[in-house]
């Protein structure tokens, strides 16, 4: 976004505001309070979208009767509202740490069994965790997903 303040053609006291005492606002005046307000708009905005990084260690179990005939089992990935963040590549392993970038806020996070052939499961049942509580979060907040039965 531009702006030229030197091009706004002659607003020397046009703008005039009579309420109990006049107000005359220069051309400076103008374009100082035209570049503060966008600036306090566009800054926050901004803010609210930068994503920080994020680690969080996951722990399942994993009936294996839910492997379909013909596959096998070869890795796991866990989704944050639909996204994939991570993949689990050791079939045999029950826990894993996941780093990845993401704003702070309550998210649904869902694990997957990947097969050999690509396909995956249907998504476990959603699991609630708070990414980002305000305070600094120390490497490996717990999810404990302990239970967690992928069919």
């Amino acid at each position: 976004m531009l702006f030229l303040c030197g091009s706004i053609p002659s607003f020397d006291n046009i703008i005039t505001w009579k309420n109990l005492t006049e107000m005359h606002y220069t051309k400076k005046q103008i374009c100082f309070l035209t570049l503060f307000t966008t600036l306090m708009i566009v800054l926050p905005a901004n803010n609210l979208l930068a994503t920080e990084p994020q680690s969080i260690h996951v722990e399942w179990d994993f009936d294996s009767q839910g492997i379909p005939d013909g596959l096998a089992l070869s890795a796991y990935r866990l989704y944050q509202e639909g996204n994939q963040v991570c993949q689990f590549d050791s079939p045999y392993d029950f826990a894993g740490d996941c780093e990845f970038q993401s704003n702070s806020g309550r998210y649904n996070f869902t694990l997957t069994a990947v097969f050999d052939d690509g396909s995956e499961s249907p998504g476990s049942a959603s699991f609630p965790f708070v990414l980002g509580t305000g305070k600094k979060m120390q490497p490996g907040a717990l999810l404990a997903v302990l239970g967690l039965l992928l069919q």
